[in-house]
């Protein structure tokens, strides 16, 4: 009797099936997922990027302003108060654009500003305080809806409101 070598046809398709059968299964398993990491990464780059205006103000010795658009999902910093998220060139600091945008996902939703100044956060400086200008706004998604809080003394933290999402305290 001569030995076999390869495969048959039957072998081949029992493989094809069940690694179809694996694909379908874990398809919403890697959708949530996706879901999960992405407003991770939303949140921690806006908190990022309040840290960074603070930070800018504070080495710098002049006032940043930071402007909410929550209908675009934008933030821009600049040390001139009129700045649109926009046309990043116009928000400037040492002539460098500062903006955030919605590049991570359509999902993600900023709502619910409880800002004292409505879109505006002003890090005074030289201590980087954002007195009178304090407050906080949400990020929903999905999976998740998590709250930055920006406090009086400028210092910023994000915590989770609903969802499951690791690496952020229940508020």
């Amino acid at each position: 009797m001569k030995k076999r070598l390869g495969i048959t046809l039957i072998e081949l398709l029992l493989v094809l099936a069940l690694l179809s059968l694996m694909m379908l299964l874990s398809g919403p398993g890697l959708s949530h997922l996706r879901n999960v990491l992405t407003h991770k990464a939303s949140a921690n780059a806006v908190e990022h990027f309040l840290n960074q205006a603070r930070t800018l103000s504070m080495s710098n010795g002049k006032p940043v302003t930071v402007v909410l658009e929550p209908q675009t999902w934008c933030l821009g910093a600049t040390v001139d108060p009129s700045c649109s998220c926009l046309p990043p060139s116009d928000c400037l600091i040492n002539n460098t654009p500062y903006v955030i945008n919605k590049k991570y996902d359509s999902a993600i939703t900023m709502s619910s500003s409880t800002l004292i100044k409505g879109d505006r956060i002003l890090f005074d400086s030289p201590l980087g305080t954002a007195y009178g200008f304090n407050g906080s706004f949400l990020l929903t998604s999905p999976v998740a809806t998590t709250r930055t809080v920006i406090s009086a003394l400028g210092r910023t933290r994000t915590c989770l409101v609903n969802g499951n999402l690791s690496g952020f305290a229940q508020c």
